[in-house]
């Protein structure tokens, strides 16, 4: 099966703030020169989804691997829930609980995966014998056990679920525990292809994490910050004490507020609208262990420039250790960076050798040059007089989207052999692989709905040869994002050939 992604130029971000974003996709004018020159003259090639071929679509019972209802008094359940009142402590010891309950549900995932080595179907599935006879129940246990710690996880990562309370705990010991929580989903991930769908849900409610000084760095660069600043007051003192002992992904967020705070010119509203974005309002701020009570204090303009700089080299620190979804550090965590030295301690991520290619590199400055230029100036001034979106802004909205999406899919594209391979084709650093592919696949899906507003501004017969485009792509990462194998992946595919067959044939009346 191959697909071409279409032509157009992008609009969103995944979870990056305007100056956060701008300076990931700042390098040197040499560099952006050259990904401005390839951006023109890009063009798509077809992407093979031959390498993750696994299975065959004839032996899928269905797109899904059925999950047994799990009643309330469910032992994976009632463990959970009584554990809660532990992890609820603090995201160290909600990590560590989540790994050591993988841990024990491996052997039995291995048991399962082994017995039915070339099928979509679960045991279970295949098997009439009774529950609580032999492999048939260790399979189900083993299945619904994963199901109930990934969605335990999710809810943790929706805010549903307490994150600390009355514990003290440092950064490099939450660093730790997603490393090893992490770990032990790469061991499913490559034991069971199965349930590579319930994992990734399970990844992406975690952060990525870290040994040694990754996490430490939380707490020494915000010192540094301080002292090189001047900022050791207020509310920059009530976050460094929230750093220091309770630090979370609520972190990355506050900090894209003070980000965007100082390129607006210090006012304090925005500050405010950019924590609302993602859910955190005052009360949430002064219900932490250690609240933060003060709004950002006004700095001296001649310290604004370098305390900037300084927020967007500590935000790539917080990034690396708590998120999983953020374009810039996904990046980082596959080509590598070098974060230098703070406090006598030196980051430093290898790049993936195996996976790093000349045209992914390329593909993925061309994204992150996009991604800085969503909020693109000729666009505003092309709205209309009310304020809502005229055509030929739409135009603009909606070929940018086509564009990211075109960049996503060929990224995808060069990682889907990697993904699919498992952790030795990734050097064992298929983490950082995966936490890529999870962040490229919400980039194009914000791409998609970040576009919907201005599209139905516009006249539906002149731009239904871009709207076709534009559903071209979701279509495509989907076959990307199932299962590989499944049956459902033929008909996205049949799907995908004939919105590009249409959408060349409709080009629309410019």
């Amino acid at each position: 099966n191959t697909l071409k992604a279409p032509l157009g130029s992008n609009t969103a971000a995944a979870g990056s703030s305007t100056a956060a974003s701008t300076a990931a996709a700042a390098g040197s004018s040499d560099d952006k020169s050259a990904t401005v020159k390839f951006l023109r003259s890009f063009e798509p090639e077809a992407v093979s989804l031959e390498h993750a071929a696994w299975g065959t679509a004839e032996q899928a019972t269905s797109d899904y691997v059925d999950v047994p209802e799990l009643p309330p008094n469910h032992e994976i359940i009632s463990r959970i829930a009584q554990l809660e009142h532990k992890a609820r402590r603090s995201l160290m010891h909600r990590y560590s609980i989540a790994a050591d309950l993988v841990s024990e549900l491996l052997p039995g995932i291995r048991e399962a995966a082994a017995a039915a080595p070339h099928t979509l179907s679960w045991p279970q599935q295949q098997s009439s014998r009774l529950p609580g006879d032999g492999p048939t129940a260790a399979a189900a246990a083993a299945l619904s056990g994963l199901v109930a710690v990934a969605v335990w996880l999710r809810l943790s990562a929706l805010r549903l679920l307490t994150w600390n309370h009355n514990y003290n705990v440092k950064p490099r010991e939450i660093s730790a525990a997603l490393d090893r929580l992490g770990a032990s989903l790469i061991e499913v991930y490559d034991a069971a292809p199965q349930l590579r769908g319930v994992v990734l849900l399970a990844l992406s409610s975690a952060g990525r994490g870290g040994e040694g000084d990754m996490g430490q760095r939380i707490r020494d660069e915000i010192l540094a910050i301080q002292q090189k600043n001047g900022c050791k007051g207020g509310m920059m003192e009530q976050w460094h004490q929230k750093l220091h002992n309770n630090s979370s992904p609520d972190d990355l967020v506050i900090c894209d507020a003070l980000l965007d705070y100082l390129a607006s010119g210090q006012q304090q509203q925005v500050y405010w609208d950019t924590l609302a974005k993602e859910g955190i309002d005052a009360a949430r701020l002064s219900s932490y262990d250690r609240p933060i009570t003060h709004p950002p204090q006004t700095f001296p303009p001649e310290t604004v420039p370098g305390l900037t700089a300084d927020l967007i080299a500590y935000r790539r620190t917080l990034a690396a250790v708590h998120s999983g979804a953020d374009l810039a550090s996904a990046v980082d965590g596959v080509l590598g960076y070098d974060a230098g030295e703070c406090k006598g301690k030196r980051v430093k991520v290898e790049p993936v050798a195996a996976v790093v290619t000349p045209r992914l590199k390329q593909l993925l400055a061309a994204l992150l040059l996009l991604v800085q230029g969503s909020s693109s100036s000729r666009a505003a001034a092309l709205e209309g007089s009310s304020g809502a979106p005229s055509k030929l802004s739409a135009m603009l909205h909606m070929e940018r989207a086509v564009q990211v999406q075109a960049l996503v899919m060929c990224a995808r594209g060069c990682l889907v052999q990697h993904t699919a391979a498992g952790d030795q084709a990734c050097q064992g650093r298929l983490r950082d692989v995966l936490f890529l592919d999870l962040a490229l696949e919400l980039t194009g899906r914000n791409a998609l709905e970040g576009s919907l507003a201005a599209v139905k501004a516009a006249t539906p017969s002149t731009l239904l040869g871009g709207l076709l485009a534009l559903l071209q792509q979701p279509v495509a990462a989907a076959a990307f994002s199932a299962l590989p194998g499944q049956a459902g992946n033929a008909a996205l595919m049949a799907v995908c050939g004939q919105l590009q067959k249409l959408s060349q044939e409709c080009p629309g009346e410019g």
